[in-house]
């Protein structure tokens, strides 16, 4: 699955799986691509999100594909550090993006 991005490079892309019989979300945004997945009868959102360093996280998005789905991955490149996850400085996104996992009870 993919979707095209903001830079002349590409866009995004995730491989699932054939099996998993993946079907792909509407997202009107670039440098996103997300597929639902139904194992089990649980529903799954996987969402691979390209975040430029000169642009804002798309916390909106991330906010709606969190509340329509209970279980869901979010990868990628955020352009986000933190200490939280591994990394020796904290930028602005990085601040921003654990606030935000902070305020859902992720972290």
């Amino acid at each position: 699955f993919t979707n095209k991005g903001t830079n002349p490079h590409g866009g995004v892309v995730l491989a699932i799986d054939k099996r998993l019989n993946a079907i792909q979300l509407k997202i009107e945004e670039l440098n996103i691509v997300a597929v639902q997945l139904i194992i089990k009868n649980q529903k799954y959102a996987i969402v691979s999100i390209y975040s430029p360093q000169n642009e804002s996280l798309p916390l909106k998005i991330m906010s709606s594909l969190r509340k329509n789905f209970k279980n869901i991955v979010i990868v990628g490149d955020l352009n986000a550090k933190h200490t939280s996850w591994g990394c020796t400085t904290i930028n602005h996104k990085g601040w921003i993006l654990a606030e935000w996992l902070d305020n859902i009870g992720y972290i």
